[in-house]
């Protein structure tokens, strides 16, 4: 397995690297493209990963432990069973990703996006502070948000079954209208106006 331990990558394109398995421990990988790359096992505690492009890579049960990832595109990302305890996500784009059973404990994640039905089933976000997240549409059964910051998270249409929070936050229902439905409400005002 190749050590990167410290190493500075900055703005390197390894989209088509082998380096499963490394050790890229408090590597300088700001900017670096790392799309599609299988990085599953890889310890990249306390690296920093700023602005880097991980769309479509694979960190499935990975190391990101205090790992620098502000402002990261990890679009369709697979990160199930990752630790990023501790990690810094703010601004992170994570549409569509994976992140089943991942532990995102005590990670800032302020202003994060997890639309397009990304998945974080069984993930925890204890202690996290998500204020205004985006988790649109996501699937967040049996997630554990006790401790975390909610404040202006946007959860409108998200699947929150088993979903633990503290016993003082309190989810308001929002109801999903699809398209069909509002034209048919629209067509039936225009007819019951031209009635009257």
């Amino acid at each position: 397995n190749a050590n990167f331990y410290r190493a500075t990558l900055r703005n390197v394109d390894l989209h088509a690297s082998q380096i499963q398995g490394a050790n890229l421990e408090k590597a300088n990988l700001q900017g670096a493209c790392l799309d599609g790359l299988d990085l599953s096992n890889v310890n990249l505690k306390g690296s920093n990963l700023t602005g880097a492009t991980l769309i479509g890579a694979n960190l499935s049960e990975a190391n990101l432990s205090d790992a620098i990832m502000d402002g990261c595109s990890m679009q369709e990302a697979i990160l199930d069973r990752a630790t990023l305890e501790g990690a810094s996500l703010v601004n992170a784009n994570l549409k569509s990703a994976s992140l089943h059973e991942t532990n995102l404990k005590l990670a800032r994640l302020e202003g994060s996006q997890f639309t397009g039905g990304a998945r974080l089933d069984g993930a925890s976000f204890q202690r996290a502070p998500l204020c205004g997240a985006v988790l649109k549409m996501a699937h967040l059964v049996a997630v554990n948000f006790q401790g975390a910051n909610l404040e202006d998270v946007d959860l409108s249409g998200a699947l929150l079954h088993y979903a633990k929070f503290d016993d003082e936050v309190e989810i308001v229902k929002t109801e999903v209208i699809n398209r069909e439905t509002l034209k048919t409400e629209k067509k039936e005002e225009r007819q019951q106006k031209k009635i009257v």
